[in-house]
């Protein structure tokens, strides 16, 4: 009773009062990626690298809808890190899925960084 917890981006306080710093439903996210992964399936970020890696090998629009379906579940304060490379924060999969054209030099620059890692 009244002990402090923590739990990294997601919450803080004391047994009898916890501050979150993600919403409800982002939680509820990062906890089903978490029973996914203890059951040995698929998280939401590895799901969607997959899908990333899918539209660059066949940039059209299904691989551009299923990756938006994808990226969606992540939780929200985990979407920077998907291509396991904070310094683009996502960048890539937001350029995809912003809906503009993308030049075919620039997918072959991210098949080149993020492909086969």
């Amino acid at each position: 009773k009244g002990s402090k917890i923590s739990r990294f981006h997601s919450f803080y306080g004391q047994a009898n009062g916890i501050e979150s710093y993600i919403e409800e439903k982002e939680f509820i996210k990062e906890v089903r990626d978490t029973l996914d992964e203890l059951q040995g399936e698929k998280t939401s970020s590895v799901r969607c690298n997959e899908a990333f890696i899918s539209f660059l090998d066949s940039p059209d629009q299904s691989s551009r809808i299923n990756l938006a379906k994808e990226y969606e579940l992540i939780p929200e304060h985990l979407k920077r890190y998907v291509l396991g490379d904070m310094d683009s924060k996502d960048g890539p999969i937001k350029s995809i899925l912003s809906g503009r054209n993308i030049e075919e030099q620039t997918i072959d620059i991210w098949r080149e960084r993020y492909v086969g890692r």
